[in-house]
């Protein structure tokens, strides 16, 4: 016989070919998840290398945040004062304890454990600590680079040994002509590591966060609490916990690595520096949670390699009949994932633009006016210009084609929308192409879009806010400047004009004396008004003369006037009104202000603004305030007392004017009617009811009318020179006066024996408040306290409103009318009587 090779039968080619292809998808399902838990592990790394940068950029915004603090208290006018003095040798105790109570002031409100002005020795000159104890010496090093940096600031965040950690800042504050001085302070920062350790961006079972920091032989931990067996900090020996990743992040190990936390549990860590400092930021999660989130797709792949064995052979002999529809059910199905992800990313409105087809379909559509029927048909420039809006067309287009081309990885654009209707309406637009042929031609673009015009509108809300704040800090700060010297000016040209001219003097001399007090009367009330635009928050109400609160309104408003029309003013009696009576004049202004700015500058002969207020036939008080401007377009009026809604924002309008005028009008039981053509003008009038109940007269300084007794014994306490003498000259005529510069001297002479009548007090005194020496009064004599009168130019702290609130002791405003001053006076002594 001829031997033959035979072929293995053809029934063991299936199974061989089965269990080749089980091994191989036994090997590709291994292959697999250990690359799913590699890449897993580095995603997890740079997650937590995000949220380590996170907290150092927080730690690094709240550093800025005091140095920017230690700046502004270099730069503060008394700081610097007390720095040249200083450089002179002539630091006043007086100045040394202004700029104490100073530094307190800013450590209390910033919870700072210390700050203190140093000279260039670094010794305090001035200082407050938390705890009493004498303030510390700054480190020369720090001293040294702060005087070199470029801003005058430098700063070093330190854990010393036994101490908690803190910043230390110093601020050069320079002295012309001298050796320079500086302000530094000291920030605990235990409280600052707990809250940036703890917070996550995504909070996850295991992770934590630490700050280390390396030093004499030993490693400090300053944690979130869930590693450390101890709790939030812990020491880190050289000799048995070395191998601890904190350890050797504190020795310069840096970026992501794996190690095992003090608890023995296996991590991943990042580490990253915190930049002009010794320590280092390390978040970790533990490695079974990372490696735990792979399990469900480990599961699912071997299931379906099971699935796939169990059906090998009928999707065989399907396969080709099913590969067209499966090809086209997978690319469906990734357009479809895309949109999902997209949609899940918190945003509102999902699109798909069609390119080879010129159609976009928008799901949820922009919540505006329907477009026309083939506004999302066409080419791409067609479909952009009817979409977007006509100021933003061109950059949204450029930014369109240029990802089309795949110059971008995403597209993405934050811009107006076109809209039938007037508002305007901002949209963010994140997209990508989906789809490409294979020249690289974009055939499908996939995204979605946010609405967010209110996030803007918070945004700008909040800056004006900012503004606003500044601005009324600034015109506090004026009003308090002025109110000394122009009490002085105004209560001797009392005392000039009760004294009188002698018979046949020169009349030129009256004239000029009556000019004199009406200036200083016009002063007192720009002052009077830059303190009710200062005051925060709403203003109590109370029974209010809405004609006066008018006239000072036409006074503020007369240089924006005047450019612009004429001014004819008809203003009867009013009946008082319920309203705050600084709020009432912003009223009044805001209406003033929109009179004039509704009339082009440069032909105030041809325009008039008429104001004509009075009672009407129901007993409640009006204010008309007319203009011949443009007046207000129909489309426009429905929205005009719309928070932040202007027509004029190349002007500078924010949109609040109106719209707080209209509250303040309505709180008060009030309304606002409006009138207007185009072309011919608008008339606003405002209408208030009148006051139930009896009116108080002395409703502004807290007296009334009394009559002066005879010469009596009168002590005057205020810390400015020109004030006391010029009080002297107008009281003596009345009292015996006698004067105190300080609470302390004025304390002085009472300890000594000598008896008073009353007591007139300045308020605010840099070294013992007016308030102070009340209380010190009342101690030792109760009957003496309920006779002190005070003056004040303003109260700027908490503490000084509550107390004015309270007392039952008469106070006067300055600048003061002599007049006015004694009858405080007088009344005190009758009441105590």
């Amino acid at each position: 016989m001829h031997g033959s090779s035979t072929s293995p039968p053809r029934r063991w080619l299936p199974p061989t070919a089965f269990a080749l292809a089980a091994a191989g998808l036994v090997v590709a399902a291994v292959m697999m998840a250990v690359w799913m838990r590699a890449e897993t592990r580095r995603r997890a790394g740079a997650e937590l290398d995000a949220v380590a940068a996170l907290k150092v950029e927080a730690l690094q915004e709240w550093r800025e945040d005091h140095l920017r603090n230690a700046r502004y208290a270099a730069l503060y006018p008394s700081i610097a004062r007390a720095a040249r003095a200083s450089a002179t040798g002539t630091l006043e105790p007086t100045l040394r304890a202004h700029v104490m109570e100073i530094l307190g002031h800013l450590a209390a409100r910033q919870g700072y454990a210390s700050i203190a002005l140093v000279g260039a020795d670094g010794l305090p000159l001035a200082a407050w600590t938390r705890d009493g104890r004498p303030a510390r010496p700054v480190d020369p090093r720090l001293l040294r680079a702060a005087l070199a940096s470029p801003d005058g600031a430098a700063d070093a965040l330190l854990a010393e040994a036994g101490e908690e950690p803190h910043l230390d800042v110093v601020a050069a504050a320079r002295a012309d002509g001298g050796p320079p001085c500086a302000v530094a302070l000291r920030v605990d920062a235990a409280p600052l590591f707990e809250e940036v350790l703890d917070r996550w961006p995504v909070p996850t079972r295991t992770a934590s966060a630490a700050l280390v920091n390396a030093g004499g032989g030993e490693v400090r931990v300053f944690s979130s609490g869930r590693e450390l067996p101890g709790g939030h900090a812990a020491l880190l020996s050289a000799s048995s916990q070395q191998e601890l990743p904190a350890f050797k992040a504190a020795h310069g190990a840096m970026g992501i690595m794996q190690g095992v936390d003090p608890r023995g549990t296996p991590v991943l860590i990042a580490i990253r520096p915190v930049p002009r400092s010794d320590w280092k930021v390390c978040t970790e999660v533990a490695l079974a949670e990372i490696d735990g989130a792979i399990l469900r797709p480990v599961g699912v792949i071997a299931a379906l390699a099971l699935a796939l064995l169990l059906a090998g052979a009928i999707m065989l002999a399907l396969w080709w009949r099913q590969e067209s529809a499966r090809a086209a059910m997978e690319t469906e199905l990734r357009e479809g994932r895309e949109r999902l992800e997209l949609a899940l990313a918190g945003t509102h409105r999902v699109w798909d633009w069609d390119l080879t087809a010129g159609r976009l379909e928008i799901h949820r559509r922009w919540g505006l006016a329907a477009l026309a029927p083939d506004a999302h048909h066409g080419t791409v420039s067609e479909v952009l210009a009817r979409l977007v809006h006509p100021d933003d067309a061109a950059e949204v287009r450029a930014r369109v084609e240029a990802h089309l081309r795949g110059e971008t990885a995403v597209f993405e654009s934050e811009h107006r929308i076109a809209s039938p209707m007037a508002e305007v309406r901002w949209v963010f637009v994140r997209g990508r192409v989906s789809r490409r042929d294979a020249h690289g031609r974009a055939l499908r673009f996939t995204g979605v879009s946010s609405d967010v015009t209110e996030r803007r509108a918070i945004q700008a809300r909040l800056e004006l806010a900012q503004r606003m704040a500044g601005l009324g800090m600034l015109a506090a700060g004026v009003a308090h400047e002025i109110n000394n010297p122009l009490a002085s000016v105004s209560a001797n040209l009392d005392f000039l004009a009760a004294e009188g001219i002698p018979p046949g003097g020169d009349p030129e001399l009256a004239a000029a004396l009556s000019e004199a007090r009406d200036g200083a009367d016009r002063v007192r009330d720009v002052v009077r008004g830059l303190r009710a635009f200062s005051k925060p928050g709403p203003e109590d109400r109370g029974p209010t003369d809405p004609g006066a609160e008018l006239e000072a309104a036409l006074r503020l408003a007369h240089n924006e006037l005047r450019h612009r029309a004429r001014v004819e003013a008809r203003i009867a009696d009013m009946p008082p009104v319920e309203a705050g009576g600084h709020e009432l004049g912003q009223v009044f202004l805001n209406l003033l202000v929109n009179a004039a700015q509704a009339i082009p500058e440069g032909r105030a002969d041809q325009n008039v603004v008429r104001v004509e207020a009075g009672t009407d036939a129901e007993g409640s008080a009006f204010v008309a305030i007319r203009d011949t401007g443009a007046g207000i377009p129909p489309e426009v009026l429905p929205r005009i007392f719309d928070p932040f809604y202007t027509t004029k924002a190349s002007a500078g309008g924010s949109g609040l004017g109106l719209a707080i005028a209209h509250r303040i009008v309505s709180g008060a039981g009030g309304r606002i009617d409006v009138e207007t053509q185009v072309g011919r003008g608008t008339c606003f009038r405002v209408t208030l009811p009148a006051r139930r109940g009896p009116v108080d007269a002395s409703a502004e300084s807290g007296v009334g009318d009394a009559t002066p007794p005879s010469r009596r014994r009168l002590l005057v306490v205020d810390d400015d020179a020109l004030v006391l003498r010029a009080l002297v000259r107008s009281l003596s005529r009345a009292y015996v006066v006698e004067t105190a510069s300080s609470a302390p001297e004025a304390l002085a002479r009472l300890d000594a024996g000598e008896r008073f009548d009353a007591v007139l007090c300045d308020l605010m005194m840099p070294q013992v408040t007016g308030m102070e020496l009340h209380a010190h009064i009342a101690a030792r004599d109760p009957a003496l306290a309920s006779r002190m009168v005070f003056i004040t130019g303003g109260a700027f702290s908490d503490a000084a409103s509550r107390f004015l609130a309270e007392t039952r002791n008469a106070w006067v405003e300055k600048p003061f009318e002599a007049a006015r001053l004694e009858e405080a006076i007088a009344r005190a002594l009758a009441a105590a009587a």
